[in-house]
C-alpha cells in the first residue's frame, strides 16, 4: 500500500507516521508538509517528505496512491478558511487516481454541539464556527470525491490522546502536581477519547471496505469500546504512576455571564459567524474585537483549574467504522511508552 499524508507534520498526523512506520513497515508512506522548516525536520529523522504548495502546485502530484489522508486544516479568519478548505479538498481529490480512496480527518465537534455543553449532541444547526466549517469540508469531499470518481470517507475524531498530544501533556502535568481533578460528568460517562491506534485500524478497515464498494461516507473514531472518565483518569494515574481522585460534579453551566447584551451574542454568535459575518469580511474582523473585549472587561466570567472540558460525553449519533477493536488500557499505555521512546531516540539522533 502507497500512503499520501497531508498534514505529515502536524500533531495527529506526525503521530500516525511514526505508528505506521514502526507497526506496518511494509506500507509506503510520503508525508505532505506547507512549510520548509516541517520538511527539513521530517526529513532529518528519517521520514520521506515533498512540499506541498496548495496555490501553486499542479499536475498528478497524487497519482500513484492507494490512499490519501488528509490532516490538513486552513488557518485564517472564517471567511478566508471557507475557500481555503473548499480550494485545498479539490486540489487534492483531482489529483488522485480514480478509485482511490481520500480520507478527510474532520472532528467529533462536526455534530455541533455548543462549546458550553458536555453531552454529544447532532445539531441541525452548529453551534460554532468550526463545527460549520469541519461540516462544509465533509460536504465538499462527498461532492468532489463524486465528481472525480474518488472514494470520499471523512473521520469525525474524537479528542486525541497521546505523546505528542497537547491535552495530553496538559494532563499529566496537572495530574502530577494535584491530587484531585474535578470534571463535569459521572465516572461512568462515556468519553469520545481516541488514541493512534484507533484511528489507524479505522483506517485500514475503511480501506478494506472501499474494495467492495461498503464504505459510508461519515465515520465517527474513537475508542471502541468507549472508556469512560474512570477509564480515562486511570490510564493517566498509570502514566504518572500516581493514584488521582476524580471529583465530579454538575454538567449544567452558569449561562447568565453578565447581562442581556453578553448572553444574546453568546448565544447565538455562532448564527452570525457561520450565516452572516462569512459574507462581510471587514464587519466580521470589526465584530470579533469588540466582542473579545467585552470578554476580557467581563467581571462575570470565572475559569476554574482543574475543570476538564476536554472530552465530549456519551454515545456519538454516528456509527464507528465496523470491526475495529481498540487496545486495551495496559496496552495502550505500553504503546505510547513504547512510541516515545522511538520518537526521543529518533529527535536524538537528529
Amino acid at each position: 500500500m502507497k500512503i499520501a499524508l497531508i498534514g505529515g507534520s502536524s500533531q495527529v498526523g506526525f503521530s500516525l507516521a511514526l505508528y505506521l512506520r514502526t507497526y506496518h513497515s511494509e506500507i509506503s508512506i510520503i508525508s505532505f508538509v506547507r512549510s520548509k522548516y516541517s520538511y527539513r525536520f521530517m526529513n532529518n529523522i528519517g521520514f520521506e517528505c515533498e512540499i506541498i504548495n496548495f496555490e501553486e502546485d499542479s499536475g498528478d502530484l497524487f497519482k500513484g496512491f492507494d490512499l490519501v489522508l488528509d490532516f490538513t486544516y486552513p488557518s485564517g479568519q472564517i471567511f478566508e478558511i471557507k475557500s481555503k478548505i473548499n480550494n485545498n479538498i479539490s486540489f487534492v481529490i483531482n489529483n488522485m487516481d480514480k478509485g482511490a480512496l481520500y480520507i478527510y480527518m474532520s472532528s467529533i465537534m462536526a455534530f455541533g454541539t455548543a462549546t458550553d455543553e458536555i453531552d454529544i449532541k447532532n445539531k441541525i444547526v452548529p453551534r460554532s464556527s468550526y463545527a460549520y466549517l469541519k461540516r462544509l469540508a465533509e460536504k465538499r469531499v462527498s461532492d468532489m470525491s463524486k465528481k472525480h470518481g474518488v472514494i470520499g470517507v471523512s473521520f469525525r475524531l474524537g479528542q486525541v490522546h497521546g505523546f505528542l498530544q497537547s491535552v495530553t501533556n496538559q494532563m499529566l502535568n496537572d495530574i502530577a502536581v494535584h491530587d484531585k481533578i474535578r470534571v463535569r460528568g459521572n465516572n461512568n460517562d462515556l468519553t469520545n477519547t481516541v488514541f493512534i491506534d484507533t484511528i489507524c485500524k479505522s483506517i485500514f478497515e475503511v480501506f478494506k471496505l472501499s474494495k467492495y464498494d461498503k464504505v459510508k461516507e461519515v465515520y465517527t473514531v474513537v475508542s471502541t469500546p468507549q472508556w469512560s472518565l474512570d477509564d480515562l483518569y486511570y490510564y493517566y494515574s498509570l502514566q504518572c504512576k500516581k493514584n488521582v481522585e476524580l471529583i465530579c460534579f454538575s454538567k449544567t453551566v452558569n449561562k447568565n455571564r453578565g447581562g442581556l447584551i453578553w448572553n444574546l451574542l453568546s448565544k447565538y454568535r455562532f448564527i452570525f459567524e457561520n450565516y452572516i459575518l462569512v459574507h462581510l469580511p471587514s464587519l466580521a474582523l470589526l465584530s470579533k474585537g469588540i466582542y473579545r473585549e467585552y470578554q476580557s472587561n467581563s467581571n462575570s466570567i470565572q475559569m476554574f483549574k482543574m475543570n476538564y472540558d476536554f472530552h465530549l460525553l456519551g454515545t456519538p449519533p454516528i456509527a464507528c467504522v465496523p470491526n475495529v477493536v481498540s487496545n486495551n488500557i495496559e496496552k495502550t499505555l505500553i504503546q505510547e511508552n513504547n512510541l516515545l521512546s522511538i520518537y526521543q531516540e529518533l529527535i536524538s539522533k537528529s
